[in-house]
């Protein structure tokens, strides 16, 4: 397929999302839902009146490039979410383009709940695009295309607790010249470090006081560093623990594959891609980042891991590692006893649930392979589901209810 098909075919798979949605709304008459005062909920006000009103008090949490597109459009919360549904229709086209997609991966992946995040007012789209970019630069081998993404990305996200140290592990174990390894890294650190310049001297602009977004992230959503208390937790109530736990299940995973390919397999071909490496340490370090700093609690973690480019190739790597049917199935059902540090201990229908989540990993992990017809016509239903996922997060958010 051409970029143009990947993106045609991206923009009629949200059309036939949005119709659907239309169609229950219209069925349990609920059409008022699609008003743009429905989109003015959690974090999307604050983006707004960062967008209209510059930085006060605890506004400073949130970072600036995306406010800056809002003000710059002037639309409404729902003209901004029509907007970020362009970028990422774009940005999930290039990135399927470029790591050459096949058709059914291409609409799989379209099909990831946390992915309604790039169609709401929220920051996920123009990340998600930043990220693509880096993604491009790695696997190109073009240096300067992943220094832009990486800047980019910087000014949109508070990322250099974890793109740093990904950054370093991604050059450590690459074959390259040990000088050119030492260049690039240094030269991303510094690009990050002068994007975080960058949005500080802002905020030290509009507010008189610098470093405040250290204080705000404290005071107002009580992340620090420390151990995590268990049961672990989540906001929104069970269905949100368990999307919650598994992106921090995915982020175990990603790190585990990492550790594998680079410490017990001595000649990998894999390792020779750096976007794969750099994807893995995104997301095992971001869901290590939030388990150390939430006291327990992994509020909004699906977001960052779901939606996002890193995790789509992560996911392209695993598919690529050779693994048998038996293994995939002990991947799977390996969240059985990860769920016990989430709480399924608590009742057996959260045992239950955690069942039926890994069943739906696991046949989805194999179908995505293409091992036999079997399997890939089971991916179909697979699909359907998390379809009903993103219609059901999307009446959530609508409702005022929160998904991450």
């Amino acid at each position: 397929m051409t970029f143009s098909h990947r993106f045609v075919l991206s923009i009629g798979y949200f059309i036939v999302l949005i119709s659907l949605f239309i169609g229950i709304l219209e069925i349990t008459d609920n059409q008022n839902l699609l008003s743009s005062f429905n989109f003015d909920f959690f974090d999307a006000v604050n983006y707004k009146t960062i967008s209209i009103q510059g930085y006060s008090g605890y506004l400073v949490a949130f970072f600036p490039a995306f406010p800056a597109l809002w003000y710059l459009l002037g639309t409404t919360s729902l003209g901004i979410s029509i907007v970020n549904g362009i970028i990422f229709t774009f940005s999930y086209s290039l990135l399927s383009h470029t790591y050459s997609f096949k058709l059914r991966q291409h609409l799989a992946f379209l099909t990831i709940p946390s992915i309604v995040f790039c169609v709401i007012p929220y920051s996920e789209s123009l990340f998600f695009l930043f990220g693509v970019i880096s993604l491009i630069g790695l696997k190109l081998n073009k240096v300067w295309v992943f220094l832009i993404g990486i800047f980019l990305c910087a000014l949109t996200r508070p990322i250099a607790f974890v793109f740093i140290p990904a950054i370093a592990l991604t050059f450590l174990f690459t074959n390259e010249p040990y000088r050119k390894r030492i260049r690039a890294t240094l030269a991303s650190t510094i690009v990050i470090l002068l994007g975080l310049f960058i949005v500080f001297l802002g905020q030290r602009i509009q507010t008189g006081k610098w470093l405040t977004f250290f204080e705000e992230q404290e005071k107002g959503w009580g992340n620090k560093f420390g151990l995590p208390s268990l049961p672990l937790s989540s906001w929104g109530g069970d269905f949100m623990v368990q999307i919650d736990g598994l992106a921090l299940w995915f982020a175990l995973l990603f790190g585990i594959a990492f550790l594998s390919i680079n410490f017990k397999v001595k000649s990998h071909t894999l390792r020779e891609n750096k976007s794969y490496i750099f994807s893995l340490c995104i997301i095992s370090g971001t869901g290590l980042l939030i388990l150390l700093t939430r006291g327990g609690s992994l509020f909004s973690l699906s977001r960052f891991v779901f939606a996002s480019p890193f995790f789509i190739v992560g996911i392209v790597f695993l598919s690529k590692i050779k693994l048998s049917t038996r293994h995939i199935f002990l991947i799977g059902y390996s969240l059985l006893p990860f769920s016990l540090l989430l709480g399924s201990f608590l009742h057996i229908k959260g045992f239950i649930k955690y069942f039926l989540i890994s069943s739906i990993i696991t046949i989805g992990l194999i179908g995505l392979r293409g091992n036999s017809t079997f399997w890939r016509n089971t991916n179909y239903l697979v699909f359907a589901l998390l379809v009903s996922v993103q219609l059901y997060m999307v009446f959530r958010i609508l409702t005022n209810q929160w998904i991450g």
